[in-house]
């Protein structure tokens, strides 16, 4: 008995140790992953037993798996196989996951085994990985992002190297809009942590290079992140005002490229977050609100975030401009494109809070974000209007005060200064019509609220005059005396005193608003009057059905109908273009003869074909005048309607026989331009504030980082050929008006030249006529651009994609001849050689035969190309055109001779005006049909027009304006001379501008532009 209970016990005893044996543990799971049939088990184990651990009561299988098998042979093994089925892939690639998150946390010490899986599967597995975002399956292809996350969590090399292999496509990035709708998680959420863990683990340059691929954080942004779960959209804002906004090692120039405007107002669409509350709030103000808790909290993250990235200098994106705006600079544009597309800024308070802020730190914004909002200041009977007055008063309340505009270490110009003071002071929308429309309105609260915003801005004046008196501020100031300032406040005074309605009525419509009782006569004979003017103008519309067909019955595809007498061409020509363009149908094709074997037609493409076929210049004069109306008022060329010009003179140029080409081409590009015209107008957006930091960078590189210039360069040849330009009237604008050098700095070209610069880059190899036709029109653009930077660096991104698309192909001669040409053009830096020099030889070889063409040999050859001998003998050849003989030893001498010969020779034009008339007279055949045209008065005005356009350029150069008297008044602009010759050149410079000045001022009086010299007499 005593044995038998003996043997019982040594069998019990023994139990323990057979559990031992049969635990799971690596050397188990390895010897299970080698057995097809205990695979599967094998790896269900594993996972399940992983996402325990680490644990003190569990065997630590990953461990020590990992310890006996560093390479996971085993587990690739089972990749390798020919037939993959999902349910095993899944296992596989979350055993993987489970090994790479302990060897990135607390067995980091094995980091080498977690390096060799991420090298093993980016060299071998990478498009077994990508292939598989393709199933429908979603937890597997959650799985398949999981382990990708778990790689890039290893390290900075780590991160760079699925970067650099991972294949960026729309299958990926599609991935961000696989939605769970019941809110459970899926795809999305897990492609967020796998974007976000390269922001996470990978180093500057990495998320740098993150930042450019456009296809994920912005396909994140953009594809209903305000749906997303509230932790989601707390990791997404979290990690990039850590990884991003307030990282140093990211530049701001990297940042305004992420940040678009687009990408900003994604990131605005959370103040209407409406996802799903899933992590709790310690706000015990939200305790009474429980339903709308989550809400406001994602409110403030985000409102949080957005005053970080566009208000802070520091971290975010907004460039300092000490001039508030006033010295032309087109800074930040992607703000102000951001805050223009801000439609809820009346009703939303952080929408609100975020406009006045961004404004606020930015005030040089302030003018162009009121001519670009899309509320209306017009006075109205509506309370969109009293909230947008609103909105405006609470903008200018948060303006800094005016004693920021002494800041600058500079000594500025009163009338500069002066314009510094009412950008902070006085609102753009706030005129005299404003006032006047406001106090005139028949409603007691639209004048009310007109009294409280004269009342506000005189306040605020008040204070500011009071300021520029104190006798303290400036008893000791440097540069600015007492006498200064008074004068400064007078100048201010009659500022106000324009925009402002008379003391008289002002003071009579307060009495009247006191003592009057509110009554409805006034508003019902509003109203009234209001419906009769719509019933007037109904009346006229059956007049007018469908006008297109006039235009049809006037030209063809073929040119103009020879049946059809001169006169009637000309009076619907004129018709057309006394009616609103939006009568037409411009843009839509119309129908056309039956007999016409070439297809269907838009009117633009007829009234080309009529602008270069017409053979009476009234007639072309007539359909270039309606081809610039219909393209202006399109709303496109509010600002660079005049560049059009440029291109219907190049038109007119093409030989007859190839004009077919070069009108389709050009009617292509306005159509698609008009239909489609943001995507371009964000292109040359972006070109321009490309240049802006390209000039800043270079600029403090040559230590003037106290005042950073952006326009700059001595570019003379757009004061030569801006008499390409005509002034076809005036601009009319319904806002606040836009200085011209301001608009000149924000709209350098038209969107015209990004559009035709891509569609050229897709033409066939016969379509020479276009590529000289392109190039000829790009060059006078060039030639007519104040700052040259942004056109160039646009024509070197597109010539850049041509040479891209097509490596093989040579291109066209004039691509190569203008892009030699242009890059002389560039600063250094951004030079790039993309075509071989020898290729265009032939054509620089030739001796030019216009002005034009030998100014731009000569820049082309270098500035001591104009001391040549060479120089003077082939521009005197030219008959207009001579360059004084005196002996010159600089060529910033010889250029202001030639300015000043180009002068003299535009005024002697004018002794030829009554000329020409007669001539034009006899040479036009039935003239005497066109009674409505004076030729004598036409010929003139044009060249009055031409005369005072070519003086404004050369005036309003900033070259000019800057070097005049720099050295007297100690403000010189950015420049590598020696204190010699700084001092040679200023008085060469200071002598040739004030003979011009001399020569100029009695014609510029006699035609009424005096106001182009007025900036001269300081």
């Amino acid at each position: 008995m005593g044995k038998k209970r003996e043997n019982e016990d040594s069998v019990e005893s023994n139990i323990p140790l057979k559990k031992e044996v049969s635990e799971f543990n690596g050397t188990v799971f390895k010897a299970m992953l080698k057995e097809p049939a205990t695979v599967m088990r094998g790896l269900e184990t594993f996972v399940s037993t992983a996402k325990k651990l680490p644990c003190s009561d569990l065997y630590d299988v990953v461990e020590g798996y990992i310890k006996i098998s560093m390479e996971c042979a085993e587990i690739f093994k089972l990749l390798e196989r020919e037939k993959h089925v999902e349910t095993e892939m899944m296992l596989i690639f979350e055993s993987l996951e489970m090994i790479l998150l302990r060897t990135a946390s607390d067995l980091s010490h094995f980091s080498m085994v977690g390096n060799a899986i991420v090298k093993k599967i980016v060299s071998s597995h990478v498009k077994l990985l990508q292939g598989s975002f393709q199933s429908e399956n979603h937890r597997f292809v959650r799985q398949c992002l999981s382990l990708l996350s778990a790689l890039v969590s290893q390290g900075q090399e780590a991160a760079r190297d699925v970067l650099s292999n991972i294949h960026v496509n729309k299958a990926l990035s599609g991935l961000a809009k696989r939605r769970d709708k019941r809110g459970r998680p899926d795809v999305r959420m897990a492609y967020i942590q796998f974007v976000l863990s390269f922001l996470v683990s990978g180093d500057n340059a990495t998320v740098g290079q993150l930042l450019e691929i456009k296809e994920l954080l912005p396909e994140i942004l953009s594809t209903g992140v305000k749906e997303d779960r509230m932790s989601i959209v707390n990791l997404i804002l979290s990690t990039l005002k850590t990884r991003v906004v307030i990282n140093k090692g990211i530049s701001k120039t990297q940042k305004v490229r992420f940040f678009t405007p687009v990408v900003l107002a994604n990131i605005a669409s959370l103040y209407k977050w409406k996802g799903i509350e899933d992590a709790t709030t310690d706000d015990d103000r939200m305790v009474d609100d429980s339903e709308h808790a989550g809400q406001s909290v994602i409110r403030e993250l985000v409102h949080s975030f957005l005053l970080d990235i566009c208000c802070s200098r520091k971290h975010g994106i907004s460039f300092h401009d000490a001039s508030f705006g006033t010295a032309g600079r087109a800074g930040n544009i992607v703000l102000l494109q951001f805050l223009v597309g801000q439609k809820q800024a009346t009703e939303d308070e952080l929408v609100t809070e975020l406009v006045v802020n961004v404004l606020k730190a930015t005030p040089d914004m302030l003018a162009r974000y009121f001519q670009e909002t899309q509320y209306s200041y017009t006075p109205r009977l509506k309370s969109a209007w009293q909230d947008n007055v609103k909105l405006l008063k609470k903008i200018y309340e948060a303006q800094p005060e005016i004693s920021t505009v002494f800041q600058t270490r500079e000594v500025l110009p009163l009338p500069r200064l002066l314009s510094m003071i009412m950008v902070v002071s006085l609102p753009p929308v706030c005129n005299k019509a404003f006032f006047t429309q406001g106090l005139t309105f028949a409603n007691t609260g639209v004048q009310l609220t007109t009294l409280s915003m004269m009342n506000f801005i005189l306040k605020r004046a008040n204070k500011n005059m009071n300021y520029l008196l104190d006798k303290s501020e400036w008893h000791s100031a440097d540069g600015y005396t007492l006498e200064m300032m008074g004068d400064l406040v007078l100048q201010y005074r009659e500022i106000l005193s324009k925009i402002l309605p008379d003391m008289t009525s002002i003071v009579s419509k307060w009495q009247s608003l006191s003592k009057k009782e509110k009554t409805d006569g006034d508003e019902k004979k509003t109203k009234t009057e209001g419906v009769a003017e719509q019933t007037t103008n109904k009346t006229k519309c059956p007049l007018l059905r469908q006008p297109s067909k006039l235009l049809k019955g006037i030209v063809s595809e073929k040119g103009m109908r020879e049946e059809v007498p001169p006169v009637l061409q000309y009076q619907i020509l004129q018709l057309a273009l006394d009616l609103p363009a939006s009568k037409f149908s411009w843009f839509r094709i119309q129908d056309v003869d039956t007999e016409s074997s070439s297809g269907e037609k838009s009117v633009l493409y007829l009234l080309l074909k009529m602008f270069v076929s017409s053979s009476s210049s009234h007639l072309k004069s007539s359909t270039r005048l309606l081809v610039l109306k219909v393209l202006k008022d399109s709303g496109v060329f509010e600002y660079t309607w005049t560049e059009l010009e440029l291109w219907l003179d190049q038109l007119a140029k093409v030989e007859a026989s190839q004009q077919e080409a070069v009108i389709q081409f050009l009617e292509r590009v306005l159509v698609k331009l008009v239909c489609n015209s943001y995507t371009y107008t964000d292109k040359v957006a972006s070109l321009v504030q490309e240049a802006a930091y390209l000039q800043a960078n270079l600029s403090i590189q040559e230590g003037d980082a106290a005042s950073i210039p952006i326009s700059h360069i001595d570019d003379v040849l757009d004061m030569l050929d801006v008499i390409m330009e005509g002034n076809e009237g005036e601009m009319e604008e319904l806002g606040p008006s836009l200085s011209e050098d301001l608009i000149i700095q924000t709209f350098p070209f038209s969107v015209v030249v990004p559009a035709a610069l891509e569609a050229r880059n897709k033409l066939p190899a016969d379509k020479g006529v276009v590529h000289e036709y392109l190039s000829a029109v790009l060059s006078d653009v060039l030639h007519c651009q104040r700052e040259p930077l942004p056109l160039c660096l646009a024509l070197l991104q597109y010539d850049k994609e041509l040479v891209s698309t097509e490596p093989s192909a040579p291109p066209h001669p004039s691509i190569i001849h203008l892009h030699q040409y242009y890059s002389k053009w560039l600063p250094q830096q951004s030079r790039e050689e993309l075509f071989k020099s020898s290729e265009h030889h032939s054509k620089g070889s030739s001796t030019p035969i216009s002005f034009s063409a030998l100014m731009e040999s000569a820049y082309s050859q270098g500035p001591n190309a104009l001391l040549e001998d060479a120089f003077r003998k082939n521009i005197n050849s030219g008959k207009p055109w001579h360059v004084p003989q005196r002996h010159r030893n600089r060529p910033s001498e010889d250029l202001m001779g030639i300015l000043h010969d180009l002068v003299s020779k535009l005024q002697g034009f004018q002794e030829s005006a009554h000329s020409e008339p007669a001539a034009a007279e006899n040479s036009q055949e039935g003239s005497d049909l066109f009674l409505e045209i004076n030729q004598l008065s036409t010929a003139e005005a044009n060249k009055e027009q031409v005369l005072v356009s070519v003086l404004g350029s050369i005036f309003k150069h900033p070259c000019l304006q800057q070097w005049f008297l720099a050295l007297e008044l100690a403000a010189l602009p950015p420049h590598t001379l020696n204190p010699v010759r700084l001092k040679h050149m200023c008085a060469q410079l200071n002598d040739d501008i004030l003979t011009l000045l001399k020569t100029c001022s009695p014609t510029l009086s006699d035609l009424g532009g005096s106001s182009v010299v007025a900036i001269w007499r300081r």
